[in-house]
């Protein structure tokens, strides 16, 4: 499964061969049911929440099935949470917060050794954790 383009909404968005949508996710994965999945990622992002929607339909899948996930290149963006394989993700959404004119991206990990292991990767590849 290769994420080289954008990650955008619909088919309509999709301008490109390369560019991918949550329907098309769905029913790609649908027809690996069970098998192992190379996930190869070299986009600069898109739609969080087309995104979001393909993370958690991959995680399903990783439930059954072995899921590896390279970078190739770019990893921006809503495409750097794609690339969140190996590491053990609860739960990824979207808070609404009146604080914030836009949402904010929230994610829960099921344990601390999770957290962890993300923020060790987050600090090799030079990216900033702010805790509140």
């Amino acid at each position: 499964l290769y994420f080289y383009g954008d990650i955008v909404s619909d088919w309509w968005g999709a301008w490109q061969d390369e560019d991918q949508y949550p329907d098309a996710i769905k029913n790609f994965l649908s027809e690996q049911e069970g098998k192992d999945l190379n996930v190869y990622v070299n986009s600069g992002g898109g739609s969080v929440f087309a995104g979001i929607a393909i993370y958690n339909m991959i995680k399903r899948h990783a439930a059954k099935a072995n899921v590896k996930v390279y970078v190739d290149g770019l990893a921006g963006s809503i495409a750097s949470i794609l690339a969140c394989g190996g590491v053990n993700i609860k739960n990824i959404g979207i808070v609404n917060n009146r604080e914030f004119e836009e949402g904010v991206l929230r994610i829960e990990f099921y344990d601390g050794n999770s957290c962890d292991k993300a923020s060790a990767l987050l600090r090799k590849h030079r990216y900033i954790i702010y805790e509140r």
